[in-house]
């Protein structure tokens, strides 16, 4: 009679193994074009995910969220036993009529966690790229000071600690709408006092409110434009949670934000509009939803800032980070030099204050918290972003050339940190257009110098002498000296919710202003190597 209880033992045991290594997956289905894939088409599409059969049984798929205006549909999987398994279910989801791209719904991460406990909808986290920062909870009546907003209104250190000057920017981001998709934000805290903050959750999200519980929003969102230790102090700002009290999050919702980021450009065509996005994930080679999403959005005049990640490796394999037309932002130190973690390669833009940064915290209104990352890098460049924008209302006439506009003017005057180019603060408002290229060529030259014997040098080769123009070059001189182009005499299309679709990017195309990725294999070892260091 001992034997029974034991085999039921067993058995149950071994069903609870099974269950644990079953997990639900979420996919990210990218339909076509609405022309050859109408209302009809999506309703098969949905059908056929959710009577799909794998190995012979039902896959039990289901749509749970249908971003319309993106044309993508958002799927769940149960049982999924492995990695393996799911990869093969994704290759069965893309041979559906009407689906013109699969993928899994990548986690991405602001900080490290040591559990797996995730709310509902964030997904699994074993795809997760877990990003290290440092927190550090400051005493009570600290004189909060930012250095890094300094150092942005600095030509050089060491730094004069006086407040900034505005004087090239007397809006200071008055009239700019920034969007902060985060984990939310805390706002009764002091440095939001008299500062116009709003905050809602991602569409469609698990989230109960926009409440920050977890700190990393409330600290980005600060020095995007707080009071004392931000940016741009007078433009709106509009905290959108899409992300968990772990610091976790799943790209479906960011991409709901960023849809209904879209949707609120069309009603406000003539307001300029800054997105922060600070965390990523790796994704390796493949172009993400929120890659696409990021890029087709720029054409609409929402100019995109984010993260570079925090794993020293290229950030060409992290998502937003290899988004084109965003500008990708690595961190430095208070001694200019390039953060220890940050990530770099050839789709970061610019480099930003990221160690030790002091921005407001959670646990009451008056706490301050230092962190490091360059998630506090990016907020930087989004808070300079809006500052300039505020003084050039003219730029949302042109929306497809807000971005490069926008690129252009913040190249006028920067510093050389560790190769990389750090936009500042004007404090001469009248400067002449050949002190403009004079400053280009400078930071040209220290760009693109040095970028020979960089270490880690991940994407540099032997034949890459070949293609650098000497300094001297003429070919380069005329390049830096050159008039900008007139602008278009093509109108530009006007924004609407029904053109949000039609001007979607293609995967397949290649438009002129998409950026050339060097992406070796070595990098991707390094990638590997890095994170079995950091999480070993």
């Amino acid at each position: 009679m001992r034997v029974l209880p034991f085999f039921l033992v067993a058995i149950l045991g071994v069903a609870s193994a099974l269950s644990k290594n079953r997990v639900r997956k979420r996919f990210i289905l990218t339909l076509a074009p609405k022309e050859t894939c109408g209302t009809a088409c999506v309703d098969r599409v949905k059908n056929a995910v959710t009577s799909l059969l794998f190995q012979g049984k039902p896959a039990r798929c289901e749509v749970v969220r249908h971003n319309e205006n993106l044309r993508m549909l958002t799927i769940q999987c149960g049982c999924v036993r492995s990695d393996t398994t799911a990869m093969l279910l994704n290759e069965r989801m893309k041979e559906i009529e009407g689906v013109r791209h699969s993928c899994q719904d990548a986690i991405l991460t602001t900080i490290p966690t040591d559990s797996s406990v995730h709310d509902e909808g964030t997904g699994s986290p074993e795809t997760a790229m877990f990003q290290p920062i440092s927190r550090e909870v400051l005493p009570n009546g600290f004189v909060p000071y930012n250095w890094g907003v300094d150092r942005i209104n600095e030509e050089s250190s060491p730094l004069d600690k006086l407040p900034m000057d505005f004087s090239c920017y007397p809006n200071q981001g008055k009239g700019v709408r920034i969007f902060v998709i985060d984990t939310g934000c805390r706002t009764d805290h002091d440095e939001f006092v008299n500062i116009e903050i709003t905050t809602e959750k991602a569409p469609g999200s698990a989230f109960h409110s926009g409440k920050d519980d977890h700190g990393h929003g409330t600290h980005i969102a600060a020095v995007v434009g707080g009071a004392n230790v931000g940016m741009a102090r007078k433009a709106s700002i509009t905290c959108i949670k899409a992300f968990d009290k772990n610091g976790n999050g799943a790209a479906t919702d960011t991409i709901a934000a960023v849809e209904h980021v879209l949707a609120e450009k069309a009603k406000n065509t003539s307001v300029p509009f800054v997105v922060n996005l600070s965390y990523s994930a790796l994704t390796g080679f493949t172009t993400t939803p929120l890659d696409e999403i990021v890029y087709s959005s720029s054409a609409h005049g929402i100019v995109f800032v984010v993260s570079a990640g925090n794993a020293a490796v290229n950030s060409c394999f992290f998502s937003p980070s290899k988004a084109e037309q965003a500008f990708t932002v690595a961190a430095s130190t208070k001694r200019d030099t390039l953060e220890v973690d940050s990530n770099i390669g050839p789709c970061v833009e610019f480099i930003a204050p990221g160690h030790e940064i002091v921005s407001a915290g959670i646990k009451s209104p008056v706490e301050y918290e230092s962190m490091n990352g360059t998630s506090m890098a990016t907020p930087h460049i989004s808070g300079l972003s809006a500052l300039v924008l505020a003084e050039n209302s003219h730029m949302q006439s042109s929306p497809d050339t807000v971005r490069d506009s926008l690129y252009e003017i913040l190249l006028t005057r920067t510093a050389n940190v560790s190769n990389f180019m750090m936009p500042l603060m004007h404090t001469s408002c009248d400067a002449s257009q050949e002190d403009v290229k004079t400053r280009r060529l400078k930071s040209t030259a220290a760009a693109v110098g040095p970028v020979e014997t960089r270490e880690p040098n991940l994407d540099a080769s032997e034949d890459d002498e070949d293609n650098l123009l000497p300094i001297e070059s003429p070919e380069l001189m005329e390049i830096l000296s050159a008039s900008p182009p007139p602008p278009s005499s093509t109108p530009s299309q006007a924004l609407s919710e029904q053109t949000l679709t039609e001007q979607r990017h293609d995967l397949n195309s290649a438009p002129e202003k998409r950026r050339t990725k060097s992406r070796k294999p070595k990098d991707i070892l390094l990638v590997l190597i890095n994170w079995l260091r950091k999480n070993s």
